[in-house]
């Protein structure tokens, strides 16, 4: 689920006007190094395969550090657990915090997958969206195992080392708080961006293969910060500033770790780039540093 520009959980869902050579960055503390990879959570066919540069850092990662425990969320306790979630407390409904046009709009669209809103009118926003963006998706071929799938198997395959940044539990938390008191709002800007994601998703490919920062902050951090303070505040500002002292506890290890977010995360005024190199700490396109030993 992380594709949509307001849902980072499905592409995230970046810093200077620097064009880099791709989409994993190496970072340095003076001898010690970690590789960080930005993500895209769901692909096409066509996109693989990825850069070389993820296959450069996994080969030279003892360990892979992943959002959240992805073994976890294939459980049926995690499955239960999300529903349980995202459903409204009993007796109210989704169409009671919209307004009577959004629904209108929402009932024409989820008609075109055959759907009806009665379905996901006791849950909360945050399933309504996803579900709308994960079947527009579906529609326009984007079904294939995203970055963080792939390097999770081959990491289990490889028998390394796994981690995580925080647990399936504060997922589903900051799941289930996503659009509350914005219902109506967040909805259609969802419909909204449904309608262009056919244009903009091979934008969205392009900039993050590249891993050209400017780019992405223009298609996803913008857009949120722009369209909700508070949903970027909770899903990119504050998650980053909870990752980044253990991002900084990695880089103290003898161990060579790649750590694996949604691109979303990297760029911007808030992103974690930005953040190491405010810090005082060295990070380059890991492309730009083929040359380089790998000590």
């Amino acid at each position: 689920m992380q594709t949509l520009r307001l849902l980072p959980w499905l592409l995230l869902l970046f810093c200077s006007s620097l064009l880099a050579d791709g989409p994993v960055w190496r970072v340095e503390n003076g001898s010690r190094v970690l590789y960080l990879g930005g993500t895209l959570h769901l692909l096409r066919q066509r996109d693989y395969p990825l850069p070389d540069s993820f296959d450069r850092a996994f080969e030279q990662a003892g360990r892979l550090v992943f959002e959240t425990d992805i073994a976890a969320t294939r459980d049926s306790a995690f499955l239960t657990a999300m529903d349980q979630a995202l459903r409204l407390p009993s007796g109210e409904r989704l169409s009671q915090r919209i307004s009577a046009e959004t629904r209108v709009l929402l009932q024409a669209k989820l008609a075109q997958f055959g759907q009806t809103l009665d379905s996901f009118d006791g849950y909360r926003t945050a399933m309504l969206s996803i579900s709308l963006t994960m079947m527009e998706l579906q529609r326009l071929g984007v079904d294939a195992p995203g970055v963080d799938e792939l390097f999770f198997r081959r990491a289990q395959a490889a028998g390394k080392a796994i981690g995580w940044l925080e647990t399936p539990q504060q997922q589903i938390d900051f799941l289930a708080r996503m659009g509350d008191g914005e219902e109506d709002g967040l909805l259609r800007q969802t419909l909204a961006e449904l309608g262009t994601l056919e244009r903009e998703f091979p934008r969205m490919i392009e900039a993050w293969r590249k891993g050209d920062l400017e780019g992405l902050e223009h298609l996803f951090v913008q857009p949120m910060r722009a369209f909700s303070p508070r949903l970027y505040r909770e899903l990119l500002v504050q998650r980053n500033r909870r990752w980044l002292p253990q991002i900084l506890e990695l880089l103290k290890t003898p161990e060579r770790e790649l750590v694996l977010v949604g691109s979303a995360h990297l760029a911007g005024p808030d992103g974690l780039i930005r953040s190491l190199r405010e810090r005082g700490y060295r990070v380059s396109p890991l492309d730009s540093t083929a040359g380089a030993p790998a000590d």
